[in-house]
């Protein structure tokens, strides 16, 4: 793979939130699929990724969080790109997780075989919930478990060698 000849796609932010021993999720059908996300999406153009990830969160799930840390960065190549992705820990501040009707994937779901649903999964259960990266999955479970560090923890990925169970 020549690193040179790679096109860098728009960086993606995604928040974690626990609260009340639970995780807060996207969960995803897709293609009679069913999986779970966390929260976030692209970095607009004037926008620091701190910001998108709390932009992201009230737009997908109408829930208002304050960013605490950045946790974790990737970068994870496919055979013509690459993307730059950034997973912060929010604090929760209020709202009720629901997918506001102006949302894009509001639009999405009624549209094509998508199906998406904010919800609180409780932190025991992270170990058998499908969620997608399963890389940042596992790392956030141990660090639940061990402690979470004071700097953010970088990883390398390949699209093509990520795991899907």
């Amino acid at each position: 793979m020549d690193f040179n000849q790679l096109t860098q796609k728009a960086s993606r932010a995604a928040a974690i939130i626990m609260h009340n021993n639970a995780l807060l999720l996207m969960q995803r059908r897709r293609r009679g699929h069913t999986f779970y996300v966390f929260p976030g999406g692209t970095v607009e153009s004037g926008e620091t990724t701190d910001q998108a990830a709390v932009r992201e969160v009230r737009e997908e799930t109408s829930v208002d969080v304050q960013v605490t840390q950045l946790l974790y960065t990737t970068r994870i190549f496919d055979t013509t790109s690459f993307k730059d992705h950034f997973f912060y820990t929010c604090s929760y501040i209020a709202g009720t997780p629901h997918l506001p009707q102006n949302s894009i994937e509001w639009q999405r779901m009624h549209s094509e075989d998508n199906y998406y649903n904010p919800l609180w999964v409780p932190i025991e259960l992270l170990g058998s919930t499908l969620i997608y990266p399963l890389e940042i999955r596992d790392l956030l479970i141990n660090d639940i478990r061990k402690g979470f560090c004071t700097t953010a923890k970088n990883m390398t990925l390949y699209a093509s060698r990520l795991r899907q169970k």
